[in-house]
This record gives C-alpha cells, sequence and structure tokens, in this order.
C-alpha cells in the first residue's frame, strides 16, 4: 500500500484477522485510524523508513535486478 492518505485508510478497512498491513511511502496528511483494530484483529503493521528522495534509488535496484521482491509477493482475490 502506498503512503497516501486515502491509500492509507483503505487498507486500514481491509484489515482481517492475523492481517499484516505494509506502508511504502510517506504523505503529510493527517490519517486517523483506530489502532484498537489492530489489537481486535491480532494484526501487524509495518512502515518503511526511507526518506522520499530515497525512492527512486530503491526502485532502481529492483529494476536492475540486483534486489528481488518476487520471492515476497502474494496475491490474493
Amino acid at each position: 500500500m502506498f503512503g497516501s492518505a486515502p491509500g492509507q485508510l483503505t487498507a486500514y478497512s481491509l484489515l482481517v484477522h492475523g492481517a499484516t498491513l505494509s506502508v511504502v511511502g510517506f504523505t503529510m496528511d493527517r490519517v486517523e485510524i483506530r489502532l484498537s483494530n489492530l489489537m481486535a484483529f491480532d494484526a501487524r503493521r509495518w512502515a518503511t523508513g526511507l526518506p522520499p528522495e530515497a525512492y527512486p534509488a530503491a526502485l532502481d535496484l529492483v529494476l536492475d535486478g540486483k534486489v528481488q521482491i518476487q520471492p515476497f509477493v502474494e496475491r490474493h482475490r
């Protein structure tokens, strides 16, 4: 999920039991969520610590094949 406020709100609304939510990106917008939803669903939230200017270099590593992400990607209907 990207860091935009609407994206984060949508992702939080889709939490299910045991889910892991990963925030990739950054927003200066205020995002109001209920942290108790994480506890109620026994869910986890992860976020990147990269500053926005670091994303192009990180993306280049993936596009050049130096970082493999496919083994870590799961798709669900």
